[in-house]
């Protein structure tokens, strides 16, 4: 991909292999290059998640698909590189509130339709890449170049219409409860919009750290950082717990991307229990590796198989004083 993008500049070298579309525009038909460069860039284009849509089903299986757009660190440092830091504090905040901010509320969504016209969007990392994985890519390789991202994509899945990306501070996550039914876990927002379309991107690119989470999970907020360290996020699982799909102390409810790297035999003694919101590593005092954690659970399983009424009880005590005695924090 960097070759095709650096040879953009004398592109008549390769003018039978790239087709160059604009998605603002209409694309041209019977299109058979290897190669689509989409020369607008994400941050200014109308109505991008149609226009995704519309790219996925444009293109072929066996076209590589090359995407850029300003992610919203890069902007910022740009910013900051080219004025004075009090001028360029104001101008970050004023587009926080005027790109970002209004138009995730709906009642000011005209407000940004009037003035930008759906245009000047600002994309984080996460939200613009996940943007492309519910359209139905799949990300082969990225590489910045003088602030700009640039993505080589390939069709692969169909669009996640049947879904609904969220954008307010309370996020609800498809995760496996008991049986293996799929539920709606609410927590508070500390990811960036669209982060939850990444996770197979994340596992296969990043992998796991030794605590347990994603490696250079970009996906997490500066702000989201902060409220997972001191479990705030969790909060709001109470909502699960007051419709019985949770319980207040239990084994994690799991992404099915992280189930299926489990064993079979473990898979099928995990979902024999209702999930709950403080975790056995917790309450045991485990580490929060992936290994400990796993650990953890499996002892909660075995603990509750011989006092089934009392095990749950007692660990909630052993969490509550880890939390508070012991300050036992997130990683």
């Amino acid at each position: 991909m960097l070759e095709i993008v650096h040879a953009l500049s004398g592109y008549e070298v390769v003018e039978n292999e790239i087709l160059f579309i604009h998605l603002n525009k209409e694309f041209p038909k019977n299109t058979s290059e290897p190669y689509i460069f989409v020369n607008t860039q994400c941050n200014d284009v109308i109505q991008l998640q149609k226009k995704l849509t519309k790219l996925h089903r444009y293109s072929t299986a066996e076209q590589s698909i090359i995407l850029c757009f300003e992610t919203l660190k890069s902007r910022v440092n740009r910013i900051e590189k080219n004025t004075f830091k009090f001028l360029a504090t104001l101008i970050v905040i004023n587009e926080f509130i005027l790109l970002r901010l209004l138009p995730r509320l709906y009642l000011f969504k005209w407000v940004y339709t009037v003035l930008f016209r759906g245009k000047l969007k600002i994309l984080s990392k996460a939200e613009g890449l996940g943007r492309m994985a519910f359209a139905g890519f799949e990300i082969k390789q990225m590489k910045a170049i003088n602030s700009i991202l640039y993505v080589e994509l390939n069709k692969s899945t169909q669009p996640k219409n049947h879904s609904k990306p969220s954008y307010g501070p309370l996020f609800k996550m498809s995760r496996l409860g008991k049986n293996g039914r799929v539920i709606g876990v609410y927590k508070i927002r500390t990811m960036h919009p669209y982060s939850e379309y990444l996770q197979d991107f994340m596992i296969k690119n990043s992998g796991y750290s030794q605590k347990g989470k994603l490696n250079n999970d970009f996906r997490v907020t500066i702000w989201g950082k902060w409220i997972r360290k001191y479990y705030l996020d969790e909060l709001p699982q109470i909502i699960n717990v007051l419709r019985g799909e949770m319980k207040i102390l239990g084994l994690r409810p799991l992404s099915e991307s992280y189930f299926k790297g489990l064993s079979k035999e473990y898979q099928n003694e995990r979902i024999q229990y209702k999930p709950g919101c403080i975790p056995p590593y917790v309450a045991l005092n485990y580490k929060s590796s992936k290994e400990e954690v796993i650990k953890a659970e499996k002892k909660y399983i075995e603990l509750k198989s011989k006092r089934p009424y009392t095990t749950d009880l007692t660990l909630f005590f052993n969490a509550l004083k880890n939390l508070l005695i012991y300050k036992v924090r997130s990683s």
